[in-house]
């Protein structure tokens, strides 16, 4: 068997401009993100995964942060913006694909490692919507919430520090109405009963307003 490379989420025509850069390669394309973290857990021989960052710019924040937290294998964005050989800039062609692919995999695996946090951390800190990452609900349950990190853009929203944040925790922001349906869709993903899930809900600003 041959190695493997996975591409999420790019067009049809990305991904033929890919395949016909790196015939030497089995590329798959996963339609997005849950689907590529099933791939991960069943492909053998995975070498690199694309993501294409310019479609769904939460749905590859969440793949990188779940992928940096148990690596596999390198990794390579596909985006307008961006600098160094792990990100491919629009539009695609096929040198350009095959030479930075090379160059990515034949990198020492330390610096893989952190150019795939550099890649996490400058859609994490520019991305135009709110985004915080946490593994607890905060002192509803007892406990003091430990926020993996807060974006400008979610405080900017929140009217809330991530000191603040990390203090109090998601779950005492959340507007009551919305507070049940949001916990027990959590405790279903701790559980390991769901992978993800999405909701609409409204957050209670340090004034006292309301902001969804």
């Amino acid at each position: 068997m041959g190695d493997n490379i996975l591409v999420v989420g790019s067009s049809r025509d990305d991904w033929a401009t890919i395949q016909a850069a790196l015939a030497v390669y089995n590329v798959i394309l996963a339609k997005d993100g849950r689907q590529a973290l099933e791939y991960v857990a069943n492909l053998s021989n995975l070498v690199l995964i694309i993501i294409d960052a310019t479609s769904e710019t939460l749905d590859a924040l969440l793949l990188l942060h779940t992928l940096e937290q148990d690596p596999r294998c390198a990794v390579m964005l596909i985006s307008q913006t961006g600098e160094g050989e792990s990100v491919l800039h629009t539009p695609l062609t096929r040198a350009c694909v095959s030479d930075q692919v090379q160059q990515v995999l034949q990198k020492d695996r330390c610096k893989q490692l952190n150019e795939q946090s550099s890649l996490f951390n400058a859609i994490f800190w520019q991305a135009p919507i709110g985004i915080t990452i946490s593994h607890g609900i905060g002192p509803l349950d007892g406990t003091i919430n430990e926020v993996f990190s807060v974006n400008p853009r979610f405080e900017e929203i929140t009217g809330r520090t991530r000191a603040e944040l990390k203090t109090i925790g998601w779950a005492s922001i959340t507007h009551p109405d919305d507070l049940e349906a949001d916990l027990v869709q959590f405790k279903r993903l701790q559980a390991g009963e769901i992978q993800s899930y999405s909701m609409e809900k409204r957050y209670i600003k340090s004034d006292g307003s309301m902001v969804s």
